[in-house]
């Protein structure tokens, strides 16, 4: 049983996360001007656009690549967060593009007829010769565009499944490094703001704070020897004062 395994480069040795946002980036700027000539067919019927001159042709493919653009921006985030299901969304999105491609390309190559259009002056200096380049070249250039669109959707495809089988979503920021932890502890302990208590201690674990409480303060000796101090100011009469 023949199986189609995951593309492990794109292109000239770059990697598929490379390719994919490549093919993310040249399909947004497709539909973009998808849309762009849909709007000046519309407003500037005069100009020279390249497209259809059909007005629902140039609708219909402007609808098409509008409502994709939300799916490729998903896309996008999808390679951010490592989301699958939006990279996959897209893989079935690029799939109907190039269905919808290949009508096009059916229609304008192969049915229309390449000898049909050649110039008077080809005609007259050798119409056969003329119509069989005319039918190479159109050829080359569907077995090109064809094999773009397909290499396109194999590299999105292998990404996809390298995600199922070993990627998932970007959760590193749950990830509690000991200095990221050793910072909340600070903030969290009241001490922190006097100097030098909350400064992490290279042979203890915590801070001097802490160490400073597991092996006591030092001793303590009586306030003016234990003799009798009088703590109001002014002191009341008749009671001797100490010094």
């Amino acid at each position: 049983m023949a199986i189609c395994r995951p593309a492990g480069q794109f292109c000239c040795g770059c990697s598929v996360l490379h390719g994919v946002k490549i093919i993310l980036f040249l399909h947004f700027v497709i539909n973009a001007g998808c849309i762009v000539e849909a709007v000046g067919l519309i407003f500037f019927p005069n100009g020279s656009w390249t497209g259809s001159a059909s007005m629902g042709v140039e609708l219909t493919v402007a609808g098409f690549a509008l409502a994709g653009m939300p799916i490729i921006a998903a896309a996008f985030w999808g390679l951010l967060s490592k989301t699958e299901a939006l990279v996959r969304v897209y893989l079935a999105y690029l799939v109907l593009s190039f269905l919808f491609d290949s009508y096009f390309i059916i229609k304008v190559f192969l049915m229309s007829g390449p000898c049909e259009g050649l110039p008077h002056m080809l005609q007259e200096a050798g119409e056969a010769f003329a119509c069989g380049v005319a039918r190479a070249v159109n050829g080359a250039l569907v077995g090109t565009a064809w094999s773009i669109q397909v290499y396109f959707i194999y590299v999105i495809w292998s990404y996809v499944e390298d995600m199922a089988s070993g990627g998932g979503p970007d959760l590193s920021d749950l990830v509690v490094d000991e200095d990221t932890f050793m910072l909340k502890r600070r903030l969290e302990d009241p001490f922190s703001s006097i100097a030098g208590l909350g400064e992490h201690v290279p042979a203890e674990y915590g801070s001097v704070y802490d160490a400073a409480v597991d092996g006591g303060m030092g001793g303590s000796t009586r306030i003016f020897n234990g003799r009798r101090h009088e703590m109001m100011y002014p002191p009341p009469k008749g009671l001797m004062k100490v010094c």
